[in-house]
């Protein structure tokens, strides 16, 4: 119990830890999210990678240029090409330091311009500037 809401708190921490998880309205949410994996060949079954560039219309978190959301619902780790991401990209902070051991072991590879992330985890990301 103590750990399901050790992890629970962490996910509450996570959607406060920057304003661009509550844009707050359609227009900015059509701005800055994109899918840029889904319906192309680089594609993985199972995985969902979710961008959030506040690079795109009004700046909303001056520390971030942006933040990255990887879904893995697979039993099995994966390795998921996100191509044009570049620069420096880190897990978030709060997972990184969080209750959560799988998902500390997710990782970016700027060489490859790939994630890599556990089975049935979601990994957070963010691009500082």
């Amino acid at each position: 119990m103590r750990s399901a809401d050790a992890m629970a708190q962490d996910l509450l921490r996570l959607r406060f830890s920057t304003k661009l998880f509550r844009l707050g309205n359609a227009a900015a949410i059509n701005a800055k999210v994109t899918f840029p994996v889904s319906g192309t060949a680089d594609a993985k079954q199972g995985v969902i990678v979710m961008r959030i560039d506040d690079t795109k219309g009004a700046d909303v978190d001056p520390a971030l240029r942006g933040a990255v959301v990887v879904f893995n619902a697979t039993p099995d780790a994966v390795t998921q090409k996100v191509p044009g991401l570049t620069g420096a990209v880190a897990l978030s902070p709060v997972q990184a330091k969080g209750a959560d051991s799988v998902v500390k072991q997710a990782a970016w590879d700027a060489g490859s311009s790939s994630f890599s992330v556990p089975a049935r985890t979601v990994a957070v990301f963010v691009q500082p500037n």
